[in-house]
């Protein structure tokens, strides 16, 4: 039975794989570029008895996919930190709907979404106040 030896990309003791398995985590692959992050899948190569007499070894660059995994766990991060500030109890006057920050200044709904959470606000209406602003134009357009 073919055995290969490994070491893990975060090092320590080299471990061993036997045809047909595959590495828990990826390994470090040394070339002419540096180090090469790699998946490896050993699979043994059996004569008609169905005994192993070797082993085919694949070797996948996964330098791509680590970029691409760094670059959402970065955007990720960035969400949790954004999503942590809308846990934040925002004060609102009843009678002026003007929000008042940490500092106790106040401010319109709209700068404070802007200066707090980085927000932009584009104005309409909503159909039902639509109705009710404009009951004419409904009309005619019924």
């Amino acid at each position: 039975n073919e055995v290969l030896a490994l070491q893990s990309e975060a090092g320590g003791t080299p471990y061993y794989l036997h045809a047909g398995e595959s590495p828990q985590s990826s390994l470090l692959l040394k070339g002419p570029q540096g180090l090469t992050p790699v998946d490896l899948h050993v699979d043994p190569i059996r004569d008609a008895r169905g005994h192993a007499t070797g082993s085919v070894v694949n070797l996948y660059d996964i330098s791509e996919q680590r970029r691409v995994d760094q670059a959402q766990e970065a955007r990720i991060e960035t969400l949790e930190q954004s999503l942590t500030k809308f846990h934040e109890l925002i004060h609102l006057c009843a009678s002026c709907k003007r929000a008042r920050d940490h500092e106790g200044h106040t401010m319109n709904f709209e700068s404070f979404l802007r200066q707090h959470f980085g927000m932009r606000i584009s104005h309409g209406i909503c159909p039902d106040c639509f109705k009710d602003l404009y009951p004419d134009y409904v009309r005619e357009r019924a």
